[in-house]
């Protein structure tokens, strides 16, 4: 829906997440990327699945995550750039 894609847009470190995951990353990597605690990143990638914005592989032990659309990476780069 409409709300549940505006709220994954609505944060700033998910708009960040998402430019990140324009590579395929996995949690230990978004973490020496990001300066957020594992379970804060946790929900904010949960936040983003649910929205279809990112999807999760398992590798393994490991779940890689990347952007669904390179839309949504060129969104999330308009909206850094827009609030700058």
């Amino acid at each position: 829906t409409l709300h549940t894609f505006c709220r994954a847009f609505g944060n700033a470190e998910r708009v960040r997440l998402v430019v990140c995951l324009s590579r395929t990353a996995t949690v230990s990597e978004l973490l020496e990327k990001c300066h957020l605690s594992q379970s804060a990143l946790s929900q904010h990638l949960a936040i983003l699945r649910n929205a279809g914005v990112i999807t999760a592989h398992r590798n393994g032990r490991y779940v890689q995550y990347k952007t669904c659309s390179r839309a949504y990476v060129q969104l999330a780069k308009t909206i850094i750039n827009l609030t700058q």
